[in-house]
Formats: C-alpha cells, sequence, structure tokens
C-alpha cells in the first residue's frame, strides 16, 4: 500500500508498506518514518487549507488498512 500526504496538493510526504513489514494494530507505522524527513510533517496551515491522507492499493494482499491520524494546533 502507498501513503500520500498532501497539504492542499503539495506532496508533503509518501511512503510504501507491505504485507512483510513489521507493523500491524500492536506497532503501527509512523508517518515520519516516510521518505521525508519527519521535519516535514510540521507544516503551517491556514484557514481553508486542505490535509488530505491518500492510500492507494498496490497489492493484491492489500486488504485491510487502518488509519489513526491526529492533526494538532502548534503554538504560534
Amino acid at each position: 500500500m502507498r501513503w500520500t500526504l498532501y497539504l492542499n496538493v503539495w506532496e508533503i510526504a509518501a511512503g510504501e508498506l507491505t504485507s512483510t513489514d513489521a507493523y500491524a494494530s500492536e506497532s503501527p507505522f509512523p508517518l515520519e518514518d516516510g521518505s521525508r524527513d519527519g521535519e516535514s510533517l510540521r507544516f503551517r496551515a491556514s484557514p481553508g487549507d486542505v490535509v488530505t491522507l491518500e492510500l492507494v492499493k498496490t497489492t493484491p494482499a492489500a486488504e485491510l488498512c487502518g488509519v489513526r491520524l491526529t492533526i494538532r494546533r502548534m503554538g504560534d
């Protein structure tokens, strides 16, 4: 499964998960381990901006995917 995180139309992080990865409900994959450093997941958004997490099935084995996405407002 390929995942991509967007701010409006701009890709800010992406990665790939496979059935051989060690991730599961008990040990979920942290998005900051994706294709870019963790700092890319700290971004400034304005009212009206859209944050999108796209999940794309890349193999027939990718049947289930759970997501826990939290967006926090950081101090100015």
